[in-house]
């Protein structure tokens, strides 16, 4: 998912003729069992009763559609700049649960402020120009206490784990993934106005290291 006009859009699976094929690249090669659940109980926490959370650059809307279910009295909506991505999400089952709607990282608008926002495996995609008004315009998108979870690669871990994120960069571009295997997400967190953030989560997959955040306003 990209921000901006001028920004190079990348589909969830880097080139559109995968976007089919996501969900099982996701499942097989990035321990999604592993971190998935984990990321839908942690955001379900920070959810008040009857509250709002939008996944921007929701993909196909699996976790979308999980968190959904784990809360059923929420507004969830899935944000994302493919339609045709979208067009999947809808036809999965309990798609009826959330509101799909196509948007930008640094441009979507909601009818109300949310008081969760996810990003799953879509920072990386962006350049550090996109991800810093794509953070900014999220933090905006937020309630006055908001909180946002974010699931996407840092720093590799290991020998191994350095040679998955050089194969990573080949495939999604150099660009985009490096900022965050630097280790410079916190910082761009900061900048985009959330005043606390913590890695809580740091898993080996065949694409490097991934890294689960939460940050607040």
């Amino acid at each position: 998912m990209a921000s901006g006009t001028a920004e190079r859009y990348v589909p969830a699976s880097g080139v559109s003729w995968l976007t089919g094929t996501y969900d099982v690249t996701v499942a097989l090669s990035m321990r999604e069992r592993a971190w998935r659940p984990a990321l839908v109980q942690a955001a379900s926490r920070d959810l008040p009763t009857g509250g709002s959370a939008v996944e921007v650059g929701c993909g196909t809307g699996s976790l979308t559609i999980a968190l959904a279910q784990a809360r059923p009295d929420a507004r969830v909506t899935g944000v994302d700049g493919d339609p045709a991505i979208l067009e999947l999400a809808r036809r999965k089952p309990g798609a009826e649960r959330v509101t799909w709607l196509e948007g930008l990282a640094g441009s979507f608008s909601l009818p109300v402020s949310a008081d969760v926002a996810l990003c799953s495996l879509m920072l990386h995609h962006l350049s550090d120009d996109a991800k810093a008004a794509g953070l900014e315009h999220i933090a905006s998108a937020l309630s006055e206490h908001g909180v946002l979870h974010v699931a996407d690669w840092g720093p590799p871990r290991g020998p191994a784990a350095a040679l998955g994120a050089r194969a990573l960069q080949l495939f999604d571009g150099r660009e985009g993934p490096q900022s965050l295997l630097d280790g410079r997400l916190p910082e761009m967190l900061g900048a985009a106005g959330f005043a606390s953030c913590h890695r809580h989560a740091a898993l080996r997959t065949v694409w490097g290291t991934l890294e689960v955040w939460r940050a607040a306003l």
